[in-house]
């Protein structure tokens, strides 16, 4: 749920005692005039509620709001004059009493730009050097395992990476840049470092569906049409790993 800010918590609370307070000086100053006026009928005591009633609207601060509303929009102000545009009024007032502003450094602090360092697969581990978006680095695979397994291994889960993507890596200017999500740009570029063209596999495996990615399910499916058999549909899947693992009945 919305939480509301100090400065809203603040009013509350002053709102508060300021209603138990009215409302005490209220009934006691109805008392009093009880007591001390000869007040016999119903008129005079009506009278006497009407007053001790009017009493206590006098007392609320009815311009209060007004006044919290107009200091807040000269803070919004002050604030869009910084290039620091609020979008809740009443958040200028929970900046402003703000002592650590602690943020995430991808997109902030740096490029935007992710890359795949490594790619952990049954036979061992690949280690894919170069940075940004340029598909260009070196391939280095453990010594210890099969050249020909990992490799195999690195193929297939590539081939995949870049199958279930809507990302789109061009180069602008000599830049290399992606269209669309960061994550899914730096596995497009990892399959590009690994000699997996577009033109090979957009001929190998033609799209047909799509099951986008969701919060809720966690995973982004898409559905090819193998070109060299026809008759087989393959469909590829990535996403969250507990959430993907527990749908699969093999392992390769």
């Amino acid at each position: 749920p919305d939480e509301i800010t100090p400065l809203q918590k603040e009013l509350a609370r002053v709102g508060k005692a300021l209603a138990v307070a009215v409302v005490a000086i209220a009934i006691v100053m109805i008392g009093a005039i009880y007591f001390v006026s000869d007040i016999h009928d119903f008129s005079g005591f009506f009278n006497l509620l009407i007053l001790g009633v009017a009493l206590a609207v006098a007392a609320v601060p009815e311009g209060l709001p007004a006044v919290v509303t107009a200091v807040l929009s000269l803070g919004m102000q002050r604030m869009a004059g910084r290039r620091a545009i609020v979008r809740r009024l009443a958040a200028v007032e929970t900046l402003g009493s703000a002592t650590v502003i602690a943020s995430d450094k991808t997109g902030t602090l740096t490029k935007n730009e992710m890359t795949v360092r490594r790619i952990v697969t049954a036979s061992g581990c690949t280690t894919l050097s170069g940075t940004g978006y340029a598909p260009h680095g070196r391939i280095d695979r453990d010594s210890g395992a099969s050249a020909d397994a990992l490799e195999f291994e690195l193929a297939r889960a590539l081939t995949a990476a870049d199958r279930a993507n809507n990302a789109i890596l061009q180069e602008h200017e000599g830049r290399w840049i992606v269209h669309g999500d960061p994550t899914e740009g730096a596995l497009i570029v990892a399959a590009r470092k690994a000699g997996l063209l577009p033109d090979m596999l957009d001929a190998r495996y033609v799209r047909i569906g799509e099951v986008p990615f969701s919060s809720e399910r966690k995973l982004m499916t898409t559905i090819h049409i193998d070109a060299e058999r026809k008759d087989r549909v393959i469909v590829v899947t990535k996403g969250a790993p507990d959430v993907l693992l527990s749908r699969c009945s093999h392992e390769l």
